[in-house]
């Protein structure tokens, strides 16, 4: 394990770097665009992660759970907002008050979904852009974002430059670039695509280590009603509008880049969904014989015409 202040030592000595080329102050306004904060043609990453920290206050146990949640969303929210009117450095004030506080929250248990290390480099990437949008130091910009980095790397790395991957990929063995998708136990959410997507097909269950159980094989309209007593009986994380994925949907999970035929390695982020069984139905029927539907098969990476009435896999999806 690389010792701590090392660490930090090498992500500031990186900023430095950007902030002597003039290169940082651009780069950290790709950060105020996932934030929401900067203008942008793309949805802000952090949406997601607002539906999520939402989804948690309904469920959250204690007081101090929803109080921690709450700061959150009421942050970023003003954050957001402050892109939108007069009163900009007020919001952002605000947010700043929050975030400080949230980044300060001591090393011992989670809030709702989020571990202590999440919400805290959440905090840390919302002083930086807040420090940023206040006009501060480059400097001290930059040591927030270390901060983000250097406490969930996973998290802080959905959201930067995607220039920074591959320094910040060799500090930390751990942290990929997952910036498409949020993946909160079960459930993987999409955030190019604006779906979430269960980790696991039916038949099978997620605990915390992951996948367990063996995949349950449907014809076409069975899987149609297996979808419907999945969400009859409770559906998955307070969620029931579960469904079959369109084909076009069950395409975009194709990752050609991951899979490799010869050594079995399925043509899927395999990280996100792992133990993935090889064929799965779509819900898009053919456009000239209805003895068949689309399927894509993972082995391969490819789609094709599936018999209706043969044994596939299923896995569910719900439109954010």
């Amino acid at each position: 394990m690389v010792e701590s202040n090392r660490v930090m030592a090498d992500i500031l000595d990186y900023f430095s770097a950007e902030i002597a080329a003039r290169t940082f102050r651009y780069k950290i306004q790709s950060v105020s665009q996932a934030l929401g904060v900067a203008p942008s043609s793309a949805q802000p990453k952090i949406n997601a992660y607002l539906l999520r920290l939402n989804a948690d206050l309904a469920q959250t146990a204690t007081r101090q759970e929803q109080q921690r949640l709450s700061m959150l969303s009421s942050a970023f929210n003003q954050l957001k907002d402050s892109s939108r009117t007069h009163a900009k450095r007020d919001l952002v004030s605000g947010a700043l008050s929050g975030f400080y506080s949230l980044s300060t929250i001591p090393e011992q248990g989670n809030a709702g979904s989020f571990s202590h290390k999440e919400l805290r480099s959440l905090a840390f990437l919302g002083l930086a852009v807040a420090y940023y949008e206040l006009g501060d130091a480059d400097g001290l910009v930059a040591e927030k974002l270390a901060f983000a980095i250097y406490e969930h790397p996973t998290t802080a790395l959905q959201f930067l430059d995607r220039s920074h991957f591959e320094h910040f990929q060799r500090i930390f063995g751990q942290a990929r670039d997952d910036t498409r998708f949020i993946v909160n136990e079960g459930i993987a959410t999409d955030t190019q695509h604006g779906v979430m997507w269960l980790r696991f097909a039916l038949g099978q269950a997620w605990y915390h280590d992951g996948v367990h159980g063996k995949l349950a094989r449907f014809d076409w309209k069975e899987a149609f009603a297996a979808t419907e007593l999945f969400n009859k009986q409770g559906g998955y994380e307070g969620y029931t509008d579960w469904r079959l994925p369109r084909i076009e949907e069950l395409k975009a999970l194709i990752d050609l880049d991951a899979g490799d035929s010869k050594k079995s390695i399925h043509f899927i982020n395999n990280q996100v969904f792992p133990k993935n069984y090889d064929l799965m139905w779509s819900s898009s029927p053919s456009s000239y014989n209805d003895n068949v539907a689309w399927i894509v098969d993972f082995t391969s990476g490819s789609a094709f015409y599936g018999n209706i009435n043969y044994g596939y896999g299923v896995r569910l999806v719900r439109t954010l």
